[in-house]
Order: C-alpha cells, then sequence, then structure tokens
C-alpha cells in the first residue's frame, strides 16, 4: 500500500506482471481495465519518478496491449500494395517497434520480465506476418519497374524533397546512418518538444517514407542517396555525387554547390564540438544546401549491445550544435536516414559470406528469405539477391544490430522536414502523428476493493463513476461533477496570489479562460492525463497544446514548485492539486 517503500513498488510491479501476462493469455476488455489498475498503482509510486526508463516499459507495454487488441479487430487482407504497406510501417509499424524495443532488456523483478517476454513474443508473431507480406510486395514492386507514387525511392529524395525546398529556404540535409523507424519516432518526438515543428508538402498532405535499395546496406543505399542515381561506393563517390547532382543544378542561382560532410570533418583534430568549417558553411548566404552524415545508429548496431540508450537529441551528440548553428541560419531540416535495421534478438545464424541480412542469389531460397530483383538492386553477381524478411535471421556474427534485408524495419526510410520559424511557402505545418492506440485517453481510477468489479468503482463525489465521462471533451457528463471540477480553476484565476503572478509573466500569459480549460481537463481526468489526450480534449494541434502548457506553468509554478508537470517520458501531464490549494491559498 505503501507510495515510498521500496518493497512496496516491487509488489506492485509482480502484480503488474500477473496482470500484463493475463492480457497477453486471454485477452479482454476486464482485462485490459485491471491492467490499467495495475499500472496505475506502479506509476503513483515514488519510485516511478525516479526509475524513468522501468515507468516507460510499463507504458510501453500497456500500448502494445492495446495494439494487439486493435490487430484482433481488423478483417480483410492486409495491404493492397507496397505503398499502403509502407506506410503503414511508417506510421503505426514504427511505433510497435519502439515500444518492442524498450522492453528488450525486460526489468529486475523477474515475474515482470517474464511477462515482458511473452507480450514481446506475441507481438513478434502479429509482426512476422506482417514483415513477409511487405517483402512480398517489395519483391513484385521491383520486379514490376519500381513505380508508383505513395512512397518515395531513396535516389529520388533529393529531387523530390531536398530541392524543391531549397528553391525558397537554405536547407541542412541530417543523414542518420541507419535511422529506422522506430528510432526516428522517438528522437522526432524530443525534438517537437524543443521547439522544432514538423512541415509538410501542401500537395501531398503529409511526409512520405522513402525506400532504401537492396540489400540495404550503407555502400548502396547511401551512395545511391546522394548521388540521385542507384550507385554503390563509399564518402568520396557521395560528396561528389551529393556537389554534382542534377536536380540541384537549377537551384544555385549565384550560391555554391552543395557540401556533404562526413566524420572525418565534422569536429577539428583533437578538439570537441563542430569544427569551424562546419559551423560557417551551414551560416553561409551562398551554401543553399549542406549535408551532414552522422553514425551514431550504425555505431551503436556494432558496439552497443550492453547499451540501452535513449534516441534523443542529448545522445547523439553532434545533433545538438548542428540544429543550433541550422536555426541561426534559418535552415530548414531534413531528417533522414539512408537505411534501417532489425534489433538482435534470438536470431538463427546460417552462415553465408556476403552479408548480415543479404546473400548472393544461388537459386536456394529458405525459409525467412526472399529472392528479389530489378534495376533497384545492387549486389555481387547481378541484379538479384536472397534477403531475409524474417527478423530473426543473420548471417554473419552477432550484434546489436543487422541491416541489408528486406523488412520494413530495414527498407522504409523515415524522412521529416522540420523548422524552427514559419513554414516555406506550399508547406503546412504537421501535427505530429501518433496512433489511436498510443496514447488511448485514460482515466484516472482508484483500485477497487477485494472483490469489487472495475465498473462498480465510484468517486467520492456524488457517487459518480470517473468511467461516465465525455470521450471527446475530457469533462464528466453530470451537471454536479462538471460545476465542482470548474469551480477550482475559476477561484485560481480571481485569486490574488494568480493576478500577481501574472504581473510577472508579461505578454506570454495565457488568457484565463485557456486556464480554466486546461484545469478542468485535468480536473475531469483525476489530476493526470496524456499529452495527447489533453490535445485531442483540448482540439488544439500538440505543438499549440505544448506551448500552452509551458505558458501556464510559467504562471502556476509559483517559486519553481510543480504544481503542473510535464513528465516527457511518460508523455503524461499532472496537476498537483493539493499544491495548486496551497501556493494559490484557495483553501
Amino acid at each position: 500500500l505503501s507510495n515510498v517503500l521500496p518493497d512496496g513498488f516491487r509488489q506492485r510491479l509482480v502484480h503488474l506482471a500477473e496482470k500484463l501476462s493475463l492480457a497477453v493469455r486471454k485477452p479482454s476488455e476486464e482485462a485490459r481495465h485491471e491492467l490499467v489498475y495495475a499500472r496505475n498503482g506502479v506509476i503513483s509510486h515514488i519510485l516511478a519518478q525516479r526509475e524513468g526508463k522501468r515507468a516507460e516499459r510499463v507504458l510501453m507495454a500497456e500500448r502494445l496491449i492495446r495494439w494487439l487488441g486493435t490487430r484482433a479487430a481488423r478483417e480483410g487482407p492486409e495491404h493492397a500494395s507496397l505503398a499502403e504497406s509502407a506506410r503503414a510501417y511508417f506510421e503505426e509499424g514504427g511505433f510497435v517497434d519502439w515500444a518492442r524495443q524498450v522492453l528488450r532488456f525486460g526489468d529486475p523483478v523477474r515475474e515482470l520480465s517474464e511477462a515482458y517476454a511473452r507480450l514481446g513474443e506475441r507481438v513478434f508473431e502479429v509482426r512476422e506476418r506482417e514483415n513477409r507480406v511487405f517483402a512480398e510486395l517489395l519483391r513484385d514492386w521491383m520486379e514490376a519497374g519500381s513505380r508508383g507514387k505513395g512512397v518515395v525511392p531513396i535516389e529520388r529524395l533529393l529531387d523530390e524533397v531536398v530541392a524543391p525546398l531549397a528553391e525558397q529556404v537554405p536547407v541542412l540535409v541530417l543523414v542518420l546512418d541507419g535511422m529506422s523507424c522506430p528510432v526516428f519516432r522517438e528522437l522526432v518526438g524530443d525534438l517537437l518538444q524543443r521547439g522544432w515543428a514538423e512541415v509538410a508538402d501542401r500537395g501531398h498532405g503529409s511526409t512520405r517514407p522513402a525506400l532504401a535499395v537492396l540489400p540495404s546496406i550503407t555502400e548502396a543505399s547511401r551512395t545511391s542517396l546522394f548521388c540521385g542515381k542507384i550507385r554503390q561506393g563509399g564518402a568520396a563517390e557521395e560528396a561528389a555525387g551529393f556537389e554534382g547532382h542534377p536536380g540541384f543544378a537549377g537551384k544555385r542561382r549565384g550560391s555554391l554547390a552543395p557540401k556533404l560532410f562526413h566524420r572525418s570533418s565534422l569536429t577539428e583534430s583533437g578538439e570537441t564540438g563542430l569544427s569551424v568549417e562546419v559551423r560557417e558553411e551551414i551560416g553561409a548566404k551562398t551554401r543553399r544546401i549542406v549535408g551532414v552524415v552522422l553514425n551514431a545508429v550504425d555505431d551503436h548496431l556494432h558496439k552497443g549491445g550492453q547499451v540501452d540508450p535513449r534516441w534523443t537529441s542529448e545522445y547523439i551528440v553532434d545533433l545538438p550544435p548542428l540544429l543550433t548553428e541550422a536555426q541561426a541560419a534559418g535552415r530548414v531540416v531534413v531528417l533522414t536516414s539512408d537505411h534501417g535495421h532489425v534489433i538482435e534478438s534470438r536470431t538463427e545464424l546460417r552462415k553465408h559470406e556476403d552479408g548480415d541480412r543479404w546473400r548472393r542469389d544461388d537459386g536456394q531460397i529458405a525459409d525467412g528469405e526472399v529472392r528479389v530483383e530489378g534495376s533497384r538492386v545492387v549486389a555481387a553477381g547481378g541484379r538479384s539477391v536472397i534477403v531475409p524478411w524474417s527478423e530473426r535471421i543473420r548471417y554473419g556474427a552477432k550484434k546489436s544490430g543487422y541491416h541489408g534485408g528486406a523488412s520494413p524495419q530495414e527498407v522504409v526510410v523515415p524522412v521529416a522536414i522540420l523548422t524552427s520559424g514559419a513554414p516555406p511557402d506550399g508547406w503546412d505545418r504537421v501535427d505530429s502523428f501518433l496512433p489511436d492506440w498510443w496514447n488511448e485517453p485514460v482515466v484516472e481510477i482508484a483500485e477497487p476493493k477485494m472483490g469489487a468489479a472495475p465498473r462498480a468503482v465510484a468517486s467520492a463525489v456524488g457517487g459518480q463513476s470517473l468511467l461516465d465521462f465525455d470521450a471527446k471533451t475530457a469533462e464528466p457528463k453530470t451537471p454536479a461533477r462538471k460545476a465542482l471540477v470548474h469551480a477550482l480553476a475559476d477561484r485560481l484565476v480571481r485569486s490574488a496570489v494568480y493576478l500577481e503572478q501574472k504581473k510577472l509573466g508579461g505578454r506570454r500569459v495565457p488568457p484565463d479562460a485557456e486556464v480554466r480549460r486546461v484545469l478542468g481537463v485535468l480536473e475531469a481526468q483525476g489530476g493526470k492525463t496524456t499529452f495527447t489526450a489533453l490535445s485531442r480534449a483540448l482540439e488544439m494541434p500538440s505543438f499549440r497544446t505544448r506551448s500552452l502548457v509551458a505558458a501556464i506553468q510559467r504562471v502556476v509554478n509559483v517559486e519553481g514548485y510543480p504544481v503542473l508537470h510535464l513528465d516527457e517520458a511518460s508523455e503524461t501531464v499532472e496537476l498537483n492539486e493539493d499544491l495548486l490549494r496551497k501556493q494559490f491559498e484557495l483553501d
């Protein structure tokens, strides 16, 4: 029962393991409700705030249970085209794999670690079916000539995305070698919280993913990206191809040719931080397009077996100074990759000499593999190659991760166009996309007494169940509860302390009506809700909601005390009502 004692935390984790295993073994609405109760018990413990990674695993497990529920409800064929399959992975599958990767190191509590493993295996079974469908669609698409508008072949990315942007604004092309969609989703989520916004071409409405060449290796995909045509090579070929890219020929107009920086030229010899040349080129008005290759992700695949990274801008050490220079120069950032990767997870070694996840076409296709041929195949021995679609196959030594194969994790290349200012003409800000199951609106519910059914739990106010709320507005349906919720916010904005705090905030103070709305939603949700649920309730895009929450924090967090707290790790917003009443003398 203790929210403080370590043994209470351990017992709650054991209880969570029991409910999670039940939800995997016998999925039902009741099992999911019980999992929510168990999750609330863990998250409310003080140690959950100190051990952010463990708390994140709890939330990721619950998300995967919700995702499995949506999969069970789907009917009909998986996808009709490669473009549809690639976009589905870009918009949803990457989130699934992000959650899976967070869980892969388990938990110190044995029971919970075993429950995570059971959940991971169930999700793996579903994802493997999707991998196979994607690989078969990819095979057919490549054999048919690689035509279609729903995706961007990686050799066309500079022509179709970067060149139109460079007509209007200076551009920084950031290529994170080996960045998969799961890594991309975590990283972009971090950047959107740091003043960047995502934009998309008005003609397409949203960003299209790119597709790597096969095998999905650096020498083929990255070189093809920078050269604008299918090629295999190294840094020298990439730099020459980027500078002389035919798609940029009409974009120079008195400016210098594009410039590409690899790892060796990013920093000064023996020094830390960006080199003077890199900073000057990004800031130069005459250099319309600058490209930078970062190897943090690919390096991790080779060396990071005992490290559980959090893919944020702080973890990728060269990224913050690059973004700072781009922001100062007014550059739009095109964040992308050359290929993705699969994580090591109980892989089977099938020894071959060519690559970790590809081999020459010998005519012998085994289980979990596909033969692909066409003009977008770059491999020794011809225009065909055999590659695995299953995550559980490797052909070389054991590493943290691998690439070269035909799974969507390796082939679908994420793309984001980021700006810290106004969008260029013809481009619009887009709200950060989150699947419905990722942050489903959740009402905080007290643990039921022994023998009580979840639906019978009632709040302390008028006996009204906390489940009785409007799903769209996140407000209580009963007038009595709604009046109680808004009374606190009304008293706050009229209080003397609040009026003094507004004077200190200057012109950036949020309107009282907006403060009432935010606090009303939080009170209706028991004081805590997910960031996405709050955005939906306010009917605001996420970047505006984040700005509003930050503005309210500046007023209500008197002397830094967290009356209103945004937890970045769990993406939740919490109102400390007791502290609010005390700080603003509302009792």
